[in-house]
């Protein structure tokens, strides 16, 4: 009453500055009071005064007030942007307590965006007024807010100085609770930092704060802390008695933030006890129950439990936890995204999921601001992904374009080293020497150790660029001061064994030396003096082999090799602390002996005459353990020598089956009702990587066993035309032979769903394209309308995805058309996927195809369709027999752009076709419940998510927006998509999808 008697009062006296005043002092009552309403309408009479009569002496209050308004809306940008204006006025009126006031909302507003260093830096200047104005409360109020900030990005020496300073106000003001917050939240800040006794005894004077009865949820939560500290120093009985201690005041923790704590805890309790199952149940229920809390609790309870996860081998769910935090953070605009992403990228690397890093990394380069400095580190991380899966293409563009925007000195020296390994992969020695020297020049604060790693590289680079002996000689002096692991691989590379004195060589260099001279019964004596130093790694089992292979131990060799193939997964792991970037990485030189492993393993069992189709099931073992290895996340069963031999018996037409390992070829020829011949040829066309210390080996072995012969090329190309199935023949034959992806292809459905969209067509749209198709918006897009689509096409000239990421799950495909596909990655996936039928066409386009597809669309089966296919270079895997099934929802989606073309006229549709038409769901973000891929891990929310920000970051750049229905593109194609998206938008997205890849 008294407010409004006031309010009164300055209308009777007149005076604009004062009524504004009276109405202000009504507007923050109400908003105390959450009478929305009611303030709202003295916050508009206010605002109509101060602009009618221009009171300029009231414009500070004003913009503090409208961005009260926007704070309350959520509209935090708005609400800095009013408050900034606000603080210059206050600033010029030399109004500290304003000024101090001030500050504080815009470090709050600034924190609810994620922003913190602004956050710091506006309650940094408000605490410096409030001490110039010695407000102790404010300044408590400050202290607490910086050190939650500095907890939550892990700076803890920063965050303790502010709680002690904290803890200081808190005893001088007298106030109880905060004393104890300080206690616990400085006790907090020591356990994670393991100092387990310094935290206890901060606990144990926080325990003696509260009481049976008061504060019985700190209580609680001060417990599970003791617990986690006896955990900490290894007092496991003291820590299960205090966590036993809390359950009694699990009813009396009920703030969302004390909850997810008291889950932490019964983690730490489940993890004592080492019951992995209830521990990962309990982390998805945390993670459940944050979802209930802020962004920042969400996105540090995933990280959290990423770590717990990765503690107990659960590695996969470890990523899973990882990325929804990214999807969180890029979702939300908070949080250190490229933080998480390099953490989540350790993970992947752990599980061997380097397509997955390359294709998030990729996606977020799009989601990421323009030229920012996480841009250049994420497109830096994206090149040394690539560089690892032999991408040496995408590698020299990606850190080209890299090294020409960046302008820090320590980037451009990395960009020169991933160039120089890039060409160096390629066998371009030149540029690779040019790189190198670049880097050289660049980077001169290098260790003693790291120069002598450069010098080494450079050499081995010079050798291939010219033969030189100064390279020689400087290796020999390098290689007699250190027995770093490097001297032996660089020595492997090129086998330059015979240049050196082994006398200078030590340990494996030695071992290797000898075992080139062919003095294997000196290498094997130097062998067991030495094998302990490297007996976990895979050249380990590679010197094993060769030992076994030059006694003619064939049967122990095979055995041996075996049992640690059958390993595959968990071997194929990178030294922990091997240098992530070198001329001779070790993720490729594993792999390259992976390889040679394998040959070995077949050729000891031609030595012990093992059946022919014993030696294909290794070929076999080994495809599906690649596949399982580039999707960790689905199970694959391994076939066996029983049905190998099931499916060869079966045979109704001869089989070639080709396994290209490096420049290697075996290939198998079965005839039916014949037993089946090995043979071997030199695949000339391809880029050896294997080094040749192993290669003069191979070479040997081959010759050295009768019953695999040599093949020439004709010959080779004569098996093929003889052959009616052919498995892993890269190149194309007649369109009457069928292709498969492997002996023990998955089953496939053969009751399935109806498709929802006919033809789904991926590329470059085309006027000349006459028949009726959906087009994906996206790369999110993509991935929905291709599991519920009869008929794909996707022009790879056009757009190029990472198939092996998007297609992991059954899908409803008939029939799949790839145009120009480079790598049998997307094959591969597609037959897995429950594809029907591929056809894999080069040097072609949609309009030189036309006849065949209009054929294909109208009906008629891929066998009546071939014939159109005759001179084109082509490979055709699966059932020739299917066809393409045109749906309801197809028609539905003619009707309603037919309508909205006005091609229709005055024809009545009838009722159950408009029932269609209003209840059609259009083929866009989230409309498919039942897609396998969702039960398998997030990957379409996480590509949503970016799919979303880039979206949301065009339009606040347009800064308008309007809804759109559908729209044509070219003249008579058809498109339907009643997305958010503006016309000129939906091309920008379509455009970028082809040409960012």
């Amino acid at each position: 009453m008294a407010l409004l008697e006031n309010l009164k009062l300055t209308k009777k006296i007149g005076a604009y500055a004062l009524i504004i005043d009276a109405h202000t002092d009504i507007y923050q009552f109400y908003r105390t009071m959450y009478r929305k309403d009611e303030a709202q309408k003295h916050w508009k009479e206010a605002q109509q005064i101060y602009l009618k009569y221009n009171v300029k002496e009231r414009e500070a209050l004003i913009n503090e007030i409208n961005g009260d308004n926007y704070f309350d809306c959520n509209s935090y940008e708005e609400a800095i942007d009013a408050y900034n204006r606000c603080l210059m006025l206050v600033q010029e009126d030399d109004n500290l307590q304003k000024e101090a006031k001030l500050c504080n909302k815009l470090g709050t507003t600034h924190w609810l965006l994620y922003h913190p260093d602004e956050a710091l830096a506006y309650y940094q200047q408000s605490l410096i007024v409030c001490q110039q104005l010695s407000d102790l409360e404010s300044m408590l109020e400050l202290y607490n807010a910086m050190a939650n900030i500095h907890f939550k990005k892990g700076m803890m020496d920063v965050c303790h100085s502010c709680l002690r300073c904290y803890l200081t106000l808190a005893v001088i003001l007298s106030k109880d609770t905060a004393r104890l917050n300080a206690f616990i939240s400085i006790g907090r800040t020591l356990l994670i930092r393991q100092r387990y006794i310094e935290a206890k005894k901060i606990f144990t004077k926080a325990l003696n704060l509260t009481s049976e009865t008061d504060y019985r949820r700190e209580r609680g939560l001060i417990y599970g802390y003791i617990a986690e500290c006896y955990l900490g120093i290894g007092e496991k009985t003291k820590a299960s008695l205090n966590f036993c201690k809390q359950i009694p005041f699990f009813d009396d923790i009920d703030d969302i933030e004390g909850k997810c704590e008291t889950l932490r805890h019964l983690i730490e309790e489940k993890r004592l006890i080492k019951d992995v199952n209830w521990t990962m149940q309990i982390c998805n229920n945390r993670i459940e129950l944050s979802q209930m809390g802020s962004i920042d609790l969400q996105v540090e309870i995933l990280k959290e439990s990423a770590e717990i996860a990765t503690n107990l081998l659960e590695l996969w769910e470890a990523c899973k936890f990882l990325e929804k935090a990214v999807i969180l953070c890029i979702a939300n605009k908070c949080g250190n995204i490229l933080n998480l992403l390099l953490n989540l990228k350790s993970k992947y690397l752990k599980c061997n999921a380097r397509k997955r890093a390359i294709m998030l990394f990729g996606e977020c380069l799009n989601a990421i601001g323009n030229d920012t400095n996480d841009q250049f580190l994420i497109q830096l991380e994206l090149g040394k992904l690539e560089l690892d899966e032999g991408m040496t293409s995408n590698v020299i563009a990606h850190i080209t374009d890299l090294k020409e925007k960046c302008q820090d000195k320590n980037m451009k020296a990395t960009c020169e080293y991933i160039l120089a390994c890039a060409y160096y992969d390629n066998r371009n020695y030149i540029d690779a020497l040019y790189h190198m020297q670049n880097f050289e020049n660049l980077k001169k604060n290098l260790s003693a150790s790291q120069k002598e790693m450069l010098k080494l590289e450079l050499l081995l680079i010079e050798w291939n660029c010219n033969a030189s002996d100064h390279a020689i000689e400087e290796i020999q002096d390098i290689a007699a001061k250190t027995d770093s692991s490097i001297i032996y691989r660089i020595l492997d590379e090129s086998c330059l064994y015979d240049l050196l004195n082994h006398e200078k060589l030590s340990k494996i260099a030695a071992i290797h030396w000898m075992m080139t001279r062919g003095d294997f019964i000196t290498a094997n004596h130097f062998f067991d003096l030495h094998k302990n130093i490297y007996q976990n790694d895979t050249e380990y089992t590679a010197d094993m082999a060769l030992l076994y292979w030059n006694e003619q131990k064939f049967e122990e060799c095979a055995n041996f090799l075996e049992e640690y193939l059958s390993h595959y997964l968990e071997k194929d792991n990178v030294e922990e602390d091997c240098e992530e970037l070198s001329l001779i990485r070790i993720y490729n030189r594993q792999r390259i002996i992976f390889d040679f492993l394998h040959i070995v393993l077949i050729l000891c069992k031609c030595m012990l005459c093992a059946d022919i189709v014993e030696t294909i099931t290794v070929a076999e073992i080994k495809f599906w353990r690649d596949c399982q290895n580039r999707q960790p996340f689905i199970e694959y069963s391994m076939p066996t020598i029983q049905s190998s031999r099931e499916y060869i018996q079966n045979l109704k037409e001869s089989l070639l089956y080709c396994l290209h390992l490096d420049r290697y070829k075996l290939v198998w020829y079965f005839e039916v009702g014949q037993t089946g011949k090995l043979y071997y040829c030199l695949d000339n066309a391809a880029t050896s990587k294997m080094p040749i210390f192993f290669v003069q080996f191979l070479d040997h072995m081959f010759h050295s066993i009768d019953t695999i012969s040599a093949l020439t090329n004709d010959e080779f190309e004569k098996l093929v035309f003889e052959s009616g199935f052919l498995v892993n023949v890269k190149h194309a034959a007649d369109i009457r032979k069928t292709h498969l992806i492997a002996l023990n292809e998955p089953k496939y459905t053969k009751n399935r769903k109806e498709p929802e969209i006919g033809i789904l067509y991926a590329g470059m749209d085309s006027a000349t394209i006459s028949w009726e198709y959906v087009h994906p918006n996206d790369k999110t897009d993509f991935l929905y309308k291709i599991q519920v689509s009869s008929l794909v096409i996707i022009d790879f000239t056009k757009m190029s995805t990472d198939i092996d990421n998007v297609i992991n799950s059954h899908s409803n495909n008939d029939i799949v058309i790839l145009l120009n596909n480079k790598t049998d990655d997307a094959i591969i996936n597609f037959r897995i996927a429950n594809t029907h039928c591929l056809l894999d066409i080069k040097q072609q386009s949609i309009q030189s195809l036309t006849p065949f597809f209009e054929k294909l669309i109208n009906g008629y089966s891929m066998e009546e369709c071939a014939e159109l296919l005759q001179s084109v270079n082509v490979r055709l895997f699966g059932d020739r027999s299917s066809k393409v099934r045109l749906s309801r929802a197809q028609c539905t989606r003619k009707m309603i752009v037919d309508m909205e073309d006005g091609l229709l006229g005055n024809l009545v549709i009838n009722e159950d076709d408009q029932r269609e038409i209003d209840n059609f769901k259009d083929h866009l973000y989230g409309l498919y419940d039942e897609l396998q891929t969702s039960k398998l891990d997030n990957l379409e929310e996480l590509m949503k998510s970016l799919a979303n920000n880039i979206r949301m970051m065009r339009k606040k750049q347009r800064r308008k927006l309007r809804a759109r229905g559908y729209h044509s593109e070219g003249e008579n194609s058809r498109r339907s998509s009643m997305s958010e998206n503006t016309d000129s938008e939906a091309v920008v997205v379509d455009v970028e999808l082809q040409e960012s890849e």
